[in-house]
C-alpha cells in the first residue's frame, strides 16, 4: 500500500533542508548575515511547525476514523454475541 503524500510533507522537508544549509553556510562563513539572512531560520522553523502541526492534526483525524470503525465492528459483533445466547442465531464451529 503507498501511501498518500500530502503538501505538509514537502513543505516540511523543504524548510528543514533550507534550515540546514543555512546553518552550513553560516559554519563556513558563506552567510555574511545581513537581518535578512539572520531571520532564514526563524522562518524556516515557523514553516516547519506549520508542516508538522498539520501532519499531527491530520494523523488525529485519522485514528478517530479508525476508533469509529473499530466501535461499529464491535458494536454488531455484540448484537450478534447477544442474538446467539438468545438462541436467536446459531454459529457455525
Amino acid at each position: 500500500m503507498t501511501k498518500k503524500r500530502e503538501i505538509w510533507d514537502f513543505l516540511f522537508w523543504f524548510a528543514l533542508v533550507v534550515l540546514f544549509l543555512w546553518a552550513l553556510g553560516k559554519a563556513f562563513g558563506v552567510i555574511k548575515s545581513p537581518v535578512w539572512v539572520e531571520s532564514i531560520p526563524i522562518f524556516s522553523m515557523v514553516f516547519m511547525a506549520g508542516a508538522l502541526w498539520q501532519k499531527v492534526n491530520n494523523m488525529f483525524k485519522d485514528v478517530e476514523e479508525i476508533k469509529d470503525v473499530i466501535n461499529g465492528r464491535f458494536t454488531k459483533l455484540e448484537n450478534e454475541h447477544s442474538l446467539a445466547m438468545n438462541g436467536k442465531l446459531k454459529i457455525k464451529h
